[in-house]
């Protein structure tokens, strides 16, 4: 799930989620993640990087907050952010889950 946030000025907040077993490291995921969004040739490196780690019956849920230089590259940000922070934790072997769907 993708979520964008903007206060109609440059800034544009975009939020990337991952989703893990909650068998890991989390202070060396939620590290990872960040030093992601420090490298991404996309990101805005005067705002915040931010990284938010919950758990979830089914898993633990990372959120990984950061901002576009450009708002118009939100979605090439965002698929960065996504296929480098897979890649990332694939490397340390971590295992991911999936959200369960509810029911229609």
């Amino acid at each position: 799930m993708i979520y964008n946030s903007n206060d109609s000025g440059q800034n544009l907040l975009c939020v990337t989620d991952f989703y893990l077993h909650p068998n890991h490291d989390a202070a060396q995921i939620k590290r990872t993640l960040h030093d992601v969004a420090l490298t991404s040739a996309y990101l805005q490196i005067q705002q915040p990087v931010v990284v938010i780690v919950m758990e979830k019956p089914w898993g633990t849920h990372y959120r990984l907050k950061a901002y576009p230089v450009d708002p118009h590259q939100q979605f090439l940000f965002i698929t960065d952010l996504t296929v480098r922070g897979k890649a990332a934790q694939t490397r340390l072997r971590v295992e991911f889950t999936t959200v369960p769907t509810v029911p229609r």
